[in-house]
């Protein structure tokens, strides 16, 4: 199914691939083998978008609302990000500003890129649970717990990186130029957390553990 357009509206859509372009994509549901959404401007999702295999979605506006499930990939690429649950076999979420969500879960690695925003919780928790890899790059990082069964890094470019419980099967690597908070990290391999200040409040860490602050206080209250 191929629909093509200025302002597009769909309902429901069932089978096959389903590819939508237009000036302006709104969509209720989708469950099909793979969904393509290419939009100039926003791409609203009302409901909950369901690929057998991928789902891609390219917004030149934002990207708000909605569940979304593929049994493949999840790639988005929009001017701003705000959804629902997510889950998928890979996850790579590239924003021009915000990256906001409910939960995220993978079968592979997860990547969420916000060079000009914050990556955070939407109206749920903001937990991100992977059997892989976990990467998140923003100038803010205020999510909740992350769980991995590789490695989780995180970079906070212009402000705070503020993080539940970290458990890792591999490495933590946690910087931000304002201050890392980190209440319970676990890790299978070296933990490293580095900041202006750094906060760290209980760990079970299996290699090395590094806790670097650049400017003021290590606050380290609980146990390690």
């Amino acid at each position: 199914v191929q629909i093509s357009g200025g302002t597009v509206f769909v309902d429901t859509g069932l089978g096959g691939d389903f590819t939508i372009d237009g000036d302006a994509v709104t969509v209720v549901d989708i469950d099909a083998d793979t969904v393509s959404l290419f939009s100039g401007d926003s791409v609203d999702v009302l409901g909950a978008i369901t690929a057998q295999d991928d789902i891609t979605i390219d917004a030149g506006g934002a990207l708000t609302g909605g569940d979304f499930d593929a049994g493949n990939l999840l790639q988005v690429d929009a001017g701003d990000i705000a959804i629902g649950n997510a889950n998928a076999g890979t996850i790579d979420l590239v924003s021009g500003a915000d990256i906001l969500f409910d939960s995220l879960s993978s079968t592979n690695f997860i990547a969420l890129t916000a060079a000009n925003g914050t990556i955070g919780a939407n109206t749920g928790a903001g937990n991100i649970s992977s059997d892989g890899d976990v990467t998140l790059n923003g100038q803010v990082i205020d999510v909740g717990d992350v769980i991995s069964g590789g490695s989780v890094g995180a970079t906070a470019t212009a402000g705070d990186a503020t993080l539940g419980t970290v458990d890792a099967a591999s490495n933590i690597t946690i910087f931000a130029t304002g201050t890392p908070t980190v209440e319970n990290a676990i890790s299978g391999g070296d933990t490293s957390i580095t900041g202006a200040s750094v906060t760290f409040n209980n760990g079970t860490i299996g290699g090395d553990l590094a806790l670097n602050a650049t400017g003021g206080d290590v606050d380290a209250n609980g146990a390690v």
